[in-house]
């Protein structure tokens, strides 16, 4: 149930009985007689909504439920609320907005290095969940909190956060929320093992990188503290999408002499106009680790006719391709030509006549390329002209 809060903390709409012993709504307000005929169609409809938004029983911080390593837990946010008196937004600022949360502990059997790791997430939003990790003088008591780690996800992609125990058997507390006021179902587990994506905040806008072609070059370095690293992972989320998209996995390379390559570059096709979150990952070391996390916006540029042709780019088409290009009056979606064109090592554009169409009354084009043989499965490339 969403608590809504009103003049503070500590305070919550609230029912109650009327003097007259008749049932009282949210604000207080008397509810009128139901007819009796009712009551049956009332009693079931509100049974099903209250087994609907039913709180888990970890809702309140006295329920936490304890978390052994690898042994997952799988859990929901929906029909949660929050005990303001046990919580406090202050000591960590606007990375948490608490709306619906839950609690776990953990008593590490011996101190070092754990994961929590966040998997299985199915959210009605994008945001995913939160999560606030800290240890307490005293449970429910916020001004003895110690906060280990705060962060909202932002995604539904599979995660970990790293847990440094310095104590064993010092119990740790997890509260998990869903983030901005999402409701998620989310599987929950504390290993010694880092499964998943790190859990890093997004890129700033002014990391963003213009194109206006589809095949993009990704550059990264290695960084000297990761050189023990394998390998790298390509990962690329759409900005609307809920999880990112494993593009491409790159080797660590090695020169002759044997010293580990610290450059790298690696190709990418853009299936539409739009934004694009790009993540480096390194893998092979102690856990996965971010080596680069930035934006690309892809804009086509406008197509223009010149000399009564269109120059169609063919750069996102792998060579030897046949590719099937369709045209269309925009205005209409009436089709007005349809050829098989071959991709040719070298050859980039295509070239569409289009002075005739013009003559037709044709005054938007549509041009759709698809190549139904690509590896991967169909690709389709749609651009529109002006005539």
């Amino acid at each position: 149930m969403h608590i809504i809060r009103r003049g503070g903390p500590g305070v919550r709409p609230s029912g109650g009985t009327a003097s007259d012993g008749s049932a009282r709504g949210r604000t207080g307000a008397k509810l009128a007689p139901t007819s009796l005929g009712l009551l049956p169609v009332l009693a079931l409809l509100t049974g099903s909504a209250a087994r609907a938004q039913a709180p888990v029983p970890n809702d309140h911080i006295a329920n936490r439920l304890p978390l052994t390593v690898g042994h997952p837990r799988e859990s929901r946010t929906d029909g949660c609320t929050v005990e303001w008196p046990c919580v406090d937004e202050r000591l960590t600022g606007r990375r948490i907005d608490y709306h619906n949360d839950q609690w776990f502990s953990f008593r590490p059997p011996r101190a070092g290095q754990y994961f929590i790791n966040i998997g299985g997430q199915q959210c009605r939003d994008v945001r995913g969940v939160q999560l606030v990790v800290l240890t307490a003088g005293e449970v429910c008591r916020p001004g003895t909190y110690t906060i280990l780690s705060a962060t909202s996800l932002g995604t539904q992609d599979d995660v970990f956060v790293p847990l440094t125990a310095t104590e064993a058997g010092q119990e740790i507390l997890l509260c998990v929320d869903g983030y901005l006021h999402d409701f998620c179902r989310f599987r929950l587990s504390l290993d010694t093992v880092a499964v998943g994506l790190p859990a890093e905040p997004a890129p700033p806008a002014s990391t963003t990188e213009q194109t206006s072609a589809r095949r993009v070059a990704l550059t990264w370095r290695l960084p000297a503290a990761l050189a023990a690293a394998t390998g790298f992972g390509v990962y690329c989320r759409a900005d609307n999408a809920a999880r990112a998209e494993r593009r491409a996995t790159v080797p660590v390379r090695r020169n002759a002499a044997g010293a580990v390559e610290l450059a790298y570059t690696a190709p990418d096709t853009l299936p539409a106009p739009g934004r694009y979150e790009y993540r480096i990952v390194a893998e092979g070391g102690p856990a996965p680790a971010e080596v680069r996390r930035w934006w690309v916006a892809y804009a086509p540029a406008p197509l223009r006719p010149l000399n009564g042709a269109l120059s169609v780019p063919l750069a996102g088409f792998r060579p030897g391709a046949t590719v099937r290009v369709v045209l269309t009056d925009a205005a209409t979606g009436r089709e007005v030509a349809r050829r098989l064109v071959e991709c040719s090592p070298g050859r980039s554009v295509l070239p569409v006549p289009v002075a005739e169409l013009a003559r037709q009354g044709i005054r938007r084009l549509r041009i759709r390329l698809t190549d139904p043989d690509a590896p991967g499965g169909e690709q389709v490339q749609e651009v529109e002209a002006g005539l």
